[in-house]
């Protein structure tokens, strides 16, 4: 339907009269005024539309009437221009708030430091404050396979230091990166060594280094880290050995103590250096 056929189709309705909305003559075989207005947006031209373009045409065109007949006598009511509707997406622009960089200078000997900081933004607050949203961004590295649905699955949150959970509560007790644990498994020579906490499929794990019992005296921590359930977490080992009294385990041979072990065993984390006093946490019993 082009513009000459939609002129002479507005005189034909003006000189046929919208009043009484109907078509008597015989010249005319449209039914009423609205097929008449319809039949050449559909059929004319052999314009390529699909049948489901056209049903959203017309629903459209239902809600804008239905709209038309509730809006008030005293407002407006007109049709957007198609030039604003095709454009809209273009012009709107972003209205999301980026995050804001602090920026500090820091003096240090023989020279000056600058540092910037990005802060939370409002929308990251208003999410934490939403009890149904909130879990979307876990203190939790996520390491579910096979599937992207959190944004700690990426991989600076899995991988940098930084992004490690080191304290985790169970039972209402706190386990921190590098407490010994007693497992709640039938070999009681068994423990654990935490070194982080994670989560996957919805559940969190410890991960770590299992400790097993090489004699009396010695006690051998085996590689690579592996994680366990929350269930099998017994109670905290509140006595820690003498360094000569562990060994790690690396390709089923005993050796000194690897950095990362003796680091686990020997240093206490940053955070928990700077909110408890140097000791472990007393044990506790996990209740079944």
């Amino acid at each position: 339907m082009n513009v000459d056929n939609l002129e002479n189709l507005q005189e034909i309705m003006q000189n046929t009269g919208t009043a009484t909305n109907q078509i008597n003559s015989g010249f005319h075989p449209s039914p009423d005024l609205q097929f008449m207005g319809l039949f050449p947006l559909i059929n004319g031209d052999n314009d390529m539309i699909s049948q489901r373009m056209l049903k959203k045409t017309l629903a459209a065109m239902s809600l804008i009437v239905k709209i038309h007949a509730e809006t008030q006598t005293e407002k407006v009511f007109k049709l957007p221009r198609l030039d604003s509707i095709l454009n809209y997406q273009t012009r709107k622009g972003n209205t999301i708030h980026a995050l804001l960089s602090l920026h500090k200078e820091i003096q240090v000997p023989n020279n000056t430091e600058h540092v910037y900081l990005d802060l939370p933004s409002p929308q990251l607050k208003f999410i934490m404050s939403n009890l149904k949203k909130y879990n979307l961004i876990s203190f939790l590295p996520d390491r579910t396979p096979g599937q992207a649905g959190s944004l700690q699955q990426g991989e600076n949150w899995i991988a940098r230091p930084l992004f490690q959970q080191p304290i985790f509560n169970v039972n209402g007790v706190d386990i921190w990166s590098g407490d010994i644990i007693y497992l709640m498994v039938d070999n009681p020579s068994l423990r654990f060594l935490v070194e982080s906490f994670h989560a996957s499929k919805n559940c969190a794990y410890p991960e770590g280094y299992m400790i097993r019992m090489l004699s009396d005296e010695f006690h051998g921590l085996e590689s690579p880290s592996t994680a366990i359930d929350m269930e099998r977490i017994g109670c905290v080992y509140n006595d820690c050995l003498e360094e000569a009294c562990y060994l790690s385990i690396l390709l089923q041979s005993t050796t000194r103590l690897c950095p990362t072990h003796h680091t686990l065993l020997f240093m206490q984390h940053p955070i928990k250096k700077n909110m408890l006093p140097m000791h472990r946490p007393m044990p506790f019993t996990k209740s079944r």
